[in-house]
C-alpha cells in the first residue's frame, strides 16, 4: 500500500442468539485484492461473539476502513 492509499470495505455478519458468528460475507469490496482477501481471512477466524445484549439475532452491516 503506498503512502496516501486509502482502502474501504462492507461486510454483514449474521449473528445467532447464542453470539455464534452464521455468516461474515463481504457486500463491497475494497478494490484492493490482497484487502479483501485479508478481510475474509479475518471473517473465517470470527466464530463466536458476545451474545447480542437484546438477546434477539443479529444481522449488523460493518465498513472497514484502511490507510493512512
Amino acid at each position: 500500500m503506498s503512502l496516501g492509499t486509502k482502502f474501504a470495505a462492507t461486510v454483514q455478519l449474521k449473528i445467532e442468539r447464542d453470539g455464534t458468528v452464521k455468516e461474515f460475507s463481504i457486500m463491497q469490496g475494497s478494490g484492493n485484492a490482497v484487502v479483501d482477501d485479508s478481510i475474509r481471512e479475518a471473517g473465517r477466524k470470527i466464530t463466536k461473539l458476545p451474545p447480542p445484549p437484546t438477546g434477539e439475532a443479529l444481522a449488523p452491516i460493518v465498513r472497514f476502513e484502511l490507510g493512512d
